[in-house]
């Protein structure tokens, strides 16, 4: 084999089974991941919630520095939590660079969201381009596979995953001494919480009643308004192989009926997630599971609440 001929293979190699390591950081007020992004060639980064729980990637519309970066030339519709509202976009003109990780052709969706203090989220549609992203909140790091790529955990538990409305999600369930109610809940890094149940699905099954009741919240989605929910004590929740005792969440009082909502039955939030190592294979539409060293992690969503 000819010198140039076999330099040219090696790279094809390595292009094809590319993998990228990406840091991140816990936001201090929120505690959510938090990534810095480059973009359009820009030389400072913006901070960008790493958010499974988002369809698309945002921008904040109130960093004019951001906004100065982006050509909003089209309007779409966006679904919240409890909402959606008609938002301004860009075309597939955008370039990100998230660590080492360079990823052209990005739409970018910018929404003036009065609940957030970071500049952007990355959402499924980055996310999903890459056949495999793993995520440890032990180390803080992201990997990003290229097709070709094998990622693993040990002794990971393998979920299947199903999509809704751009978002992924799986099963759990909330056991007490009488029932095992089991859902399909959206895994939602972008949520602050333990658990977030839809009313519906939370009435259907009388969780209210039978579940503790020690207080309430009121949150804002994206677009800024607000829903109110119940706190319960979920006596046992049974979620990647692993049994948590006495977890506090949410049961919502109104839910809005967006498009996710037809398939899941609520959130589960990154105060759970936090305490896993996580594969998406996207691919093979599985998630893997595995306790991380965050496992036994003090709660912090409830001292938000």
């Amino acid at each position: 084999m000819k010198p140039t001929v076999f330099l040219c293979f090696i790279l094809s190699a390595l292009i094809l089974n590319a993998r990228y390591i990406v840091p991140f950081d816990t936001d201090s007020k929120n505690n959510l991941p938090i990534v810095e992004v480059y973009v359009n060639n820009d030389t400072v980064p913006f901070n960008f919630v790493f958010d499974t729980g988002c369809s698309v990637v945002m921008a904040n519309a109130n960093n004019d520095r951001l906004m100065k970066q982006l050509n909003l030339c089209d309007t779409d519709t966006a679904e919240y939590a409890h909402s959606s509202a008609i938002i301004r976009k860009t075309a597939f003109d955008n370039t990100l660079m998230l660590g080492s990780l360079l990823v052209d052709s990005v739409q970018i969706f910018a929404d003036n969201d009065p609940s957030t203090d970071y500049d952007g989220i990355i959402g499924q549609r980055l996310l999903e381009r890459f056949s495999k992203i793993g995520i440890f909140p032990d180390s803080k790091i992201i990997i990003f596979c290229e097709k070709g790529e094998s990622l693993k955990i040990a002794d990971g538990i393998i979920q299947p995953i199903i999509k809704s409305g751009g978002v992924y999600g799986t099963d759990l369930s909330i056991k007490t001494d009488s029932c095992d109610v089991r859902g399909i809940y959206m895994i939602d890094t972008g949520f602050t919480g333990i658990l977030c149940v839809n009313s519906d699905f939370s009435e259907s099954n009388n969780l209210p009643t039978i579940l503790k009741q020690f207080g309430r919240e009121s949150s804002s989605d994206g677009g800024g308004i607000k829903n109110n929910s119940i706190m319960v004590t979920a006596p046992r929740i049974m979620f990647a192989g692993e049994s948590m005792p006495l977890l506090p969440i949410l049961l919502e009082e109104n839910s809005y009926q967006a498009e996710w909502r037809q398939t899941f039955n609520g959130l589960i939030g990154y105060d759970i997630l936090k305490r896993f190592r996580m594969i998406w294979d996207y691919e093979n539409m599985t998630i893997s599971f595995a306790p991380g060293f965050n496992y036994f992690s003090p709660l912090t969503s409830i001292r938000q609440q």
